[in-house]
């Protein structure tokens, strides 16, 4: 083994063991909210990395979370995560708690599956004939139901692509109130 892969394999530890640290589970949360905050058209969260590290030190349930996904080996579904309390609301301390990645998951597929939900748009999977064979609340539910790929499944929906795995494809037809 030469240095270099020697230092290489070195900085790679190191930053496996700081992103599993609560050190580092704080800090890429923190980022993880800014991207995603963005990507909602939210506004960016309402307090400072340092303010969200010091709340989420302050959390009695985070030494328990952080064994626990130690003692997991780091599985990911026990990794802790900051939910917003409220989904369609920012980041705000008043509208975040602590949860693993797991239970923040299970809830926003939860909300997902819901069928009041603004953000999924329902797909309709039919035969070749045009025979509805089923209903999905959303693109990825209907790649998780059939194998199929989420993107082709998008383009059969929207004529790109005439069929995705064998089927037609189309969006559910929603009645618009007024």
């Amino acid at each position: 083994m030469n240095l270099e892969t020697m230092q290489r394999d070195g900085r790679e530890g190191y930053y496996l063991s700081y992103n599993r640290s609560a050190e580092g589970v704080a800090t890429r949360l923190y980022s993880q909210q800014v991207v995603s905050s963005i990507r909602r058209g939210h506004h960016s969260p309402k307090y400072t990395k340092l303010e969200f590290r010091e709340w989420f030190f302050a959390q009695d349930s985070l030494p328990k979370m952080m064994e626990v996904y130690k003692e997991s080996g780091h599985d990911v579904n026990l990794k802790p995560s900051a939910d917003r309390i409220d989904d369609e609301q920012g980041y705000t301390m008043e509208n975040i708690q602590l949860i693993t990645w797991g239970q923040n998951r299970d809830k926003e597929y939860a909300r997902k599956k819901s069928s009041n939900n603004k953000l999924c748009k329902a797909v309709i999977q039919s035969t070749l004939d045009g025979v509805v064979m089923a209903e999905h609340v959303s693109l990825r539910q209907a790649s998780r139901d059939t194998g199929c790929d989420v993107g082709c499944i998008s383009q059969a929906c929207s004529g790109i692509n005439e069929t995705s795995g064998g089927y037609l494809w189309s969006y559910k037809l929603t009645k618009q109130h007024d």
